[in-house]
């Protein structure tokens, strides 16, 4: 709403070339004598002050809105609303992938775990649609040299490690609020 006083409002573009207004900051004169507010000053006087209104990002709403459109709904690791998704190749594999989660879970990270009834391919696509920031792999061979096959979303590689190695790298990853593409 109009204060009825100067006022600067920050413009931003994001990613696609769209303005979106974040940031204002403004004087208001006439709140403080709508509230009936004064001060003493220096000099013994009433006076009546000015309010400085200030909104650094504007709306919680707006930023997310301006953080999803300039990222493409990738969001970094840290601020995912799902961090790694855990996908067993078959259900020989689901108790490694259950042990996996609850430590993945206990070092804070938010994980999911999905079931073998669809493809391994269609449940990667599905992690890639859904923007999941990590995307781990159980087979046979990774349960039986202990170790997790690593997806980073927009790579098609991936790296294999071990689960200590993997639990130290997703968490110094979130930890230092690191941008995976």
């Amino acid at each position: 709403g109009a204060f009825y006083g100067p006022k600067i409002d920050i413009h931003i573009r994001d990613s696609l070339g769209r303005p979106w207004q974040t940031g204002t900051i403004q004087l208001d004169y006439q709140m403080p004598i709508r509230f009936g507010l004064q001060y003493q000053g220096a000099d013994g006087q009433l006076h009546t002050p000015v309010v400085v209104h200030r909104v650094i990002l504007g709306s919680f709403e707006r930023f997310l809105g301006v953080l999803l459109e300039h990222t493409g709904g990738r969001l970094p690791p840290w601020l995912a609303p799902i961090q790694a998704r855990v996908l067993p190749v078959t259900e020989a594999q689901m108790p490694a992938a259950r042990g996996l989660v609850d430590e993945l879970r206990q070092d804070g990270l938010r994980v999911q775990l999905t079931g073998t009834e669809e493809s391994l391919s269609k449940r990667v696509r599905t992690s890639e649609v859904d923007r999941v920031p990590y995307v781990l792999v159980l087979g046979e061979k990774e349960v039986a040299g202990e170790t997790v096959s690593l997806r980073t979303r927009g790579s098609r590689d991936a790296l294999v490690m071990t689960r200590p190695e993997l639990r130290a790298r997703l968490g110094e990853r979130i930890r230092n609020r690191e941008f995976d593409p």
